[in-house]
C-alpha cells in the first residue's frame, strides 16, 4: 500500500485537545500505517511570548508547505480553532481531499458540503472513512513490458527494475 501522507491539522492548546490529537495521530499512524505530519509534533516550536513576526511567518510557511506536500488532510475541529479551520480551507482551495473529526458537532456549515469532506463523530468513524478512501484510492500503474492500468492502493504490486 502507498503511504499516504497526511496533514493533521488541530488545535493543540489545552490538555484536552493535546490527548484527542494523540488518539489521532495514533490511529492514523500505528492503525492505518499513514505517514502523519502533525504541526504540534513535527512543526517549529514557537513560544508565544517571545516569538518574532518572522518565527511566526515561517512556522505559517512550514504548515502552507506541509500541507502542500500532504495526500490528504485530517482535522480535529471540535472546538472551531481558527487556525485548523483555515488549514481546511487552504487544503480545500488546493482540492486536497479533507476528513474532518468532531465528537461535538453534527454538521459545519459550510465546510460539509462536499463528498470529500467526511465528518467523523468519533475516531472509529474516522478510521472506517480513512479506511474506505485508502481502499478506492486508485494510481495509474506505468512501467515498461507492464499494461497500464488503474490499480488500488492496496494491491500487491511489486515492481522490478532491471
Amino acid at each position: 500500500m502507498k503511504n499516504l501522507k497526511v496533514y493533521l491539522a488541530s488545535p493543540f492548546f489545552n490538555p484536552s485537545q493535546v490527548e484527542k490529537l494523540h488518539i489521532v495521530e495514533k490511529l492514523l499512524e500505528h492503525d492505518l500505517n499513514l505517514k502523519v505530519y502533525s504541526p504540534s509534533r513535527d512543526g517549529i516550536k514557537l513560544d508565544i511570548k517571545t516569538s518574532t513576526y518572522e518565527d511566526r511567518l515561517e512556522t505559517f510557511t512550514d504548515n502552507v508547505k506541509n500541507i502542500d506536500n500532504a495526500d490528504i488532510v485530517v482535522a480535529i475541529v471540535d472546538e472551531l480553532d481558527t487556525g485548523t479551520l483555515w488549514e481546511v480551507g487552504y487544503a480545500r482551495q488546493n482540492s486536497k481531499p479533507v476528513f474532518v473529526l468532531t465528537c461535538d458537532q453534527e454538521e459545519i456549515t459550510g465546510v460539509t458540503d462536499r463528498y470529500l469532506l467526511r465528518v467523523a463523530s468519533d475516531d472509529n468513524e474516522l478510521r472506517e472513512f480513512l479506511s474506505q478512501y485508502i481502499n478506492t484510492f486508485k494510481v495509474l500503474l506505468v512501467a515498461p513490458g507492464v499494461t497500464t492500468r488503474f490499480v488500488n492502493l492496496n494491491d500487491n504490486i511489486s515492481i522490478k527494475y532491471v
